[in-house]
């Protein structure tokens, strides 16, 4: 779901993540907690969270992991499920989230070839 990732990517920084942590110490363009980041990686978080690439293979496996748990509770896998699940847990997979709309908005417009997607760069 490269779409996904970059939306998601769009919504958490802008694409233009500037090295601060957020609120929760989460790194990356996608906005990573430590939590997640040691659910899907050996690396070091404070370190490998700064590199793209790592963080970009962690956002797939969290994203993969996340369309596991919907499937698993019975829950449609769509972009607006996994952006809400992605911002707020797993557990939340039912929640109406304006956050998660948003960003299937952004998927559908990258999806459809909108959005300048040919100008963004993920590495």
């Amino acid at each position: 779901m490269r779409p996904l990732a970059i939306a998601l990517m769009q919504k958490e920084t802008g694409l233009a993540w500037d090295g601060r942590p957020g609120a929760a110490g989460e790194l990356s363009r996608w906005q990573i907690t430590p939590v997640v980041w040691r659910q899907h990686s050996a690396e070091p978080f404070a370190r490998a969270a700064r590199d793209v690439a790592k963080a970009r293979a962690v956002a797939r496996a969290h994203l993969e992991w996340l369309q596991d748990r919907l499937r698993k509770a019975g829950v449609a896998v769509t972009p607006e499920r996994l952006a809400t699940c992605w911002h707020y847990g797993a557990s939340q997979a039912r929640r109406p989230a304006q956050w998660g709309a948003e960003v299937a908005n952004l998927y559908y417009d990258f999806s459809a070839g909108k959005a300048g997607t040919t100008n963004i760069k993920t590495k």
